[in-house]
């Protein structure tokens, strides 16, 4: 399964945190330790949405969408919208010539 997830997140799911993504009812718990392709698929798009959302947040989604469509045909519009997104040239913000601060007594900078 991390053949297929860690190039995308640059990061291996491990079994402990599948467990948990069972466990809270993101992903539906294999049957007798035997893993589908309902699960792979589920690992990919939590591993992908983890870094954004919250696993609350993600299950919310998650129900919402499977509520109108089946798994796979859920699955096949995340891996659309995810390659049309990924092959789109993401914008490039201007250098920044100069920047002038005046000096006070405090200052706050939030990136």
């Amino acid at each position: 399964m991390n053949s297929f997830v860690e190039p995308m997140i640059e990061e291996k799911i491990t079994k402990t945190m599948m467990h948990n993504y069972f466990k809270a009812g993101i992903i539906e718990a294999p049957i007798k330790k035997r893993y589908a392709r309902k699960h792979l698929a589920g690992a990919i798009v939590v591993g992908v949405f983890k870094n954004v959302f919250s696993l609350s947040e993600i299950e919310q989604g998650l129900r919402l969408i499977l509520a109108d469509t089946s798994p796979a045909e859920g699955y096949d519009n995340f891996v659309k919208i995810f390659n049309n997104q990924s092959s789109q040239e993401t914008t490039k913000m201007p250098p920044v010539a100069n920047i002038s601060f005046e000096p006070t007594s405090t200052m706050l900078i939030q990136y």
